[in-house]
């Protein structure tokens, strides 16, 4: 009970200082989540013992470029695709090549460097800066992980990736998915995104089974590293890596869903 209780304060601030910085400004939010990736890079390169500065002037200078308005708009298909096929591979090799040695070098660009800056880059995805947009996919995040746990924590038995994750549950993953689409229809009325609400109901949908899949993944690395945790800053949760590993995978999904329209 006590590691419940410190691992949802910890959620909860972690989870206010998002969306305040959302609330202030793009500004704001972009430093702040350049900030958070970079603490997650750090860590993922640790696991991967691949210590490297330049996936960080990468980051820097895409998030300056966003910023600034400086980024032509076919620079973002280039970054997007590879990091698309990227992450196909990654689940590829979780599930179906468990032994795999993975290209590791790309990983610290295709995988957090790109997944990171479109984490950013999704409010401005239609031109000016949309607070409820990202508020909804941030939202719909937390409550599959937090869903998942609770209820893989307390009822989970069939396991559901048990040689990459023995924690993780088939419970826990529908118990996610069900809570998205339930509950969608409530954060579509409550923050009134400037979206359809169909467009909200696939979020629901496709964000459970993308966070999962990312969970899985920083699962895989932690394993062949070695080690339980990313880190140890974030108390109940381990690192940032650890706390972050869902949304920067979902992250060019969204994107990429929101340049189709």
């Amino acid at each position: 009970m006590r590691e419940l209780y410190i691992r949802s304060f910890t959620g909860i601030l972690y989870s206010l200082t998002i969306i305040a910085c959302l609330i202030i400004g793009p500004l704001a939010f972009s430093i702040l989540i350049f900030s958070l990736s970079c603490f997650a890079l750090f860590e993922f390169q640790r696991l991967i013992n691949k210590i490297n500065l330049f996936p960080y002037l990468i980051l820097g200078i895409l998030t300056f470029g966003l910023l600034a308005k400086k980024i032509p708009l076919f620079i973002f298909s280039i970054i997007l695709i590879p990091t698309l096929i990227y992450q196909v591979l990654l689940i590829n090799w979780v599930i179906k090549t468990p032994n795999l040695k993975f290209s590791i070098p790309l990983s610290s660009y295709v995988y957090f460097v790109f997944c990171s800056f479109f984490l950013i880059a999704i409010p401005f995805a239609k031109g000016n800066f949309d607070l409820k947009l990202m508020l909804i996919v941030f939202i719909l995040t937390w409550l599959n992980n937090s869903s998942a746990y609770i209820i893989g924590k307390n009822f989970g038995k069939n396991k559901l990736l048990p040689k990459v994750s023995p924690k993780k549950s088939w419970e826990g993953f529908w118990a996610g998915l069900i809570s998205c689409i339930v509950l969608s229809p409530v954060f579509f009325y409550l923050i009134k995104p400037n979206l359809s609400f169909a467009l909200i109901f696939i979020f629901s949908i496709i964000i459970p089974i993308l966070a999962t899949l990312g969970d899985l993944i920083q699962s895989k690395f932690k394993r062949t590293a070695g080690v339980k945790d990313s880190g140890s800053l974030l108390p109940g949760h381990g690192g940032f890596y650890d706390r972050m590993d869902s949304i920067i995978f979902v992250s060019p999904w969204i994107y990429f869903l929101l340049s189709q329209l």
